[in-house]
């Protein structure tokens, strides 16, 4: 009864009734999941993960696009797409996994023409080639049995023993090459084992070691790159050291050994003065250009390292313009509805957190009248409530002996319950409001079929209601979003959006900030995405910094002078300032992709330096040489920079940039 005048008095604005049972009387509408403009609408799909492969949703991402291009063809006005963590990393593997795969295989045959080009001849080079393929296949089979898979960072690889792992077998040609001119095949291949093998191990050794020093980080997928690339590189050594003279000893076709060359003059000491003077230009200039080293900086956006024209990636973007909101959101997990509102109230004071979304989104916080309505409905039982549903029975004289009817409630509440005295005169007025207005003829229709709505709503309601308290609240959640507002044991999710674009690293460290001021307990993709950057930018200084010492340490053990190996190191440390200055001035930031390149380098870097004073130390005074040494220092270099230079063509913009670093 009182329910039923109170849904009839809430056709007067600014009373009791409109605020209480106006909620009772809405119609039910369809709700979906949109944006904070309301201009895209969203369906959530949670895929079947396999981690099994490195495709995690490959099947299920599949059927999902298939799915939307039928849909697509039959609605072609509607834009359609897909997006989120999980499908954005799937592309990326695949991107990734496609421009490796065509980059290596470039990168195999440009090496191959450019060591018959610069060493000459076609067998010698494609026996050191085959070596190669050799050691590209024991690593393969060692990583399936110790690793088991490759990550977005161990994919690359193969490019990393085609780039570095050739450098072995072309020292041992170049040198090889040159004595088989002027001896006999056995002694031939001894000098140039011996000679080149000795710069070899050292090289082999600082390349690996700056891949393992990757070990002692703490991230797993660093560590993994570390572990395959420090052991391809020494199964590469093995493979040259071991496969390729014999290749060469089964397929030399050099009949004897021509005569020996004519014995040069030492060069005149003006030479060795304008060697010198190289110094000089070379030292002010890189002082000049020093500055620009500080204006390198790193680029924590992942977003920006995947391939352009991605559906994912186009749709991502969406989402981003449409509410700065990307496809992203905090989670904090609490116990009761209490706690939610306590959650969500301290996040709108925080200004980069954006919309919430939470159980209170779809049902209402407990207030004084829900309740009562609620113990009206459970001492009710299941009975449907008794309301009337004729317009007759409410004409102004109805009205106004409900208002004197309920008058007299409110004085025997008087006394004892005064909140709901108050309640019982404001009901009672807007019923003789409601009378006053259905004297009027031109108003009576409208308003009787307003107020026969409004009954037929709230008998609808309070039937849903009763329906609903004969199960537990999760039971009675939408099943489109049970899973994300409530947990079986009872636990309740809010999630918390940004309101920054957070693919921008600053902006991400703010939003976790601001969630963690929230709920420290918060986790999600955006805390574990932001402390995977951390771990990789510390992993990738960690290991730079392990590499340079390892290599030093290396040096100096093979050299055991400290003048042999500060000439050895001081290429690498001049060559490193340089990269440093040309980035700068490329507009080329470090990234996640390419920050590898530095203990890459340190590790690849120095092997030019020592291979130069081993043949510099071979014959003493002024017979002092480089002879193809210096071609296969020459060779080694472009091999490297073709090997990884493929992938500056790559459509993976991160590999892409990483390729860039190791050319430059």
């Amino acid at each position: 009864g009182i329910l039923a005048l109170q849904a009839i008095a809430s056709q007067v604005p600014g009373t009791i009734s409109a605020r209480e049972i106006g909620e009772l009387t809405q119609p039910l509408e369809n709700e979906y999941l949109k944006s904070s403009s309301g201009k895209l609408y969203f369906i959530e799909i949670m895929p079947t993960k396999d981690y099994g492969t490195l495709a995690v949703i490959a099947k299920p991402l599949a059927f999902i696009r298939e799915a939307l291009a039928q849909m697509g063809q039959r609605y072609p006005n509607i834009d359609m797409g897909i997006t989120g963590k999980p499908v954005l990393q799937a592309d990326e593997m695949a991107t990734t996994d496609s421009d490796m795969t065509q980059s290596s295989i470039v990168a195999i045959i440009l090496v191959a023409l450019l060591f018959m080009l610069v060493i000459g001849g076609i067998r010698r080079p494609l026996l050191a080639v085959l070596s190669l393929l050799i050691a590209i296949a024991w690593t393969f089979g060692l990583t399936t049995l110790v690793i088991g898979q490759l990550n977005l960072l161990s994919v690359v690889f193969t490019l990393i023993l085609v780039g570095i792992g050739i450098d072995f077998g072309v020292h041992i040609v170049a040198r090889f090459k040159e004595e088989r001119n002027s001896k006999p095949l056995a002694q031939a291949l001894e000098i140039a084992l011996v000679t080149s093998g000795k710069g070899n191990i050292t090289g082999a050794a600082t390349s690996s070691l700056a891949f393992f020093m990757a070990l002692l980080t703490d991230f797993r997928g660093l560590q993994e790159l570390g572990f395959i690339g420090g052991t391809g590189l020494l199964l590469c050594l093995v493979s040259m050291t071991l496969v390729l003279p014999a290749l060469l000893v089964l397929f030399d076709r050099q009949p004897k050994p021509l005569a020996a060359p004519p014995t040069q003059e030492p060069p005149p000491p003006r030479f060795n003065m304008r060697l010198r003077l190289i110094l000089i230009p070379v030292a002010v200039a890189t002082v000049f250009l020093v500055p620009h080293v500080f204006d390198l900086r790193f680029n924590g956006n992942v977003l920006e390292l995947q391939a352009t024209g991605l559906d994912s990636i186009k749709w991502e973007h969406r989402v981003l313009e449409d509410s700065s909101a990307a496809s992203w959101f905090g989670a904090i997990v609490v116990d009761n509805m209490e706690e939610v509102e306590a959650v969500v109230a301290r996040a709108k004071k925080e200004e980069t957190i954006g919309s919430t979304f939470s159980i209170l989104d779809i049902v209402k916080p407990k207030t004084k009248f829900r309740e009562h309505c609620f113990e009206t409905l459970r001492t009710k039982g299941k009975t449907s409530p008794d309301l009337p549903r004729t317009k007759e029975k409410w004409g102004k004289v109805e009205l106004l002996a409900a208002a004197r009817a309920v008058g007299r409630l409110e004085s025997l509440a008087k006394a004892t319950k005064p909140d709901e005295a108050k309640r019982l005169t404001d009901l009672a007025t807007a019923l003789r409001r409601l009378a006053k207005t259905l004297s009027i003829k031109e108003r009576a229709a409208d308003m009787k079929a307003a107020i026969e709505m409004k009954i037929d709503r709230l008998a609808n309601t309070l039937n849903l209601m009763m329906a609903g308290l004969e199960v537990d609240l999760r039971d009675a959640l939408p099943k489109g979003i049970r899973h994300r507002l409530m947990a079986p044991s009872g636990r309740f999710l809010v999630a918390l959006h940004p309101k920054e674009d957070v693919w921008e690293i600053a902006a991400m460290r703010r939003y976790v900030s601001a969630m963690r001021r929230v709920d420290p307990t918060v986790t999600g993709v955006p805390i574990t995405h932001l402390m995977s950057i951390h771990d990789m930018k510390t992993g990738f200084a960690k290991a730079a910094l392990y590499a340079l010492l390892a290599v030093l340490v290396l040096v100096f053990l093979d050299f055991k002078s400290f003048r042999a190996s500060f000439l050895a190191i001081l290429p690498l440390l001049i060559g490193a300032l340089w990269l440093a200055i040309a980035m700068s001035l490329l507009d080329l930031d470090f990234n996640l992709a390419n920050f590898f390149a530095v203990p890459i380098l340190i590790g690849l870097g120095v092997d030019n330096g020592i291979h130069l004073v081993h043949r510099w130390q071979e014959a003493p005074g002024e017979m002092r040489e480089f002879g193809s040494t210096q071609k296969g220092i020459l060779l080694t270099s472009l091999t490297s920079m073709v090997g990884f230079g493929c992938l500056a063509f790559a459509t993976h913009r991160g590999l892409m940039s990483l390729g860039l670093v190791m050319a430059l």
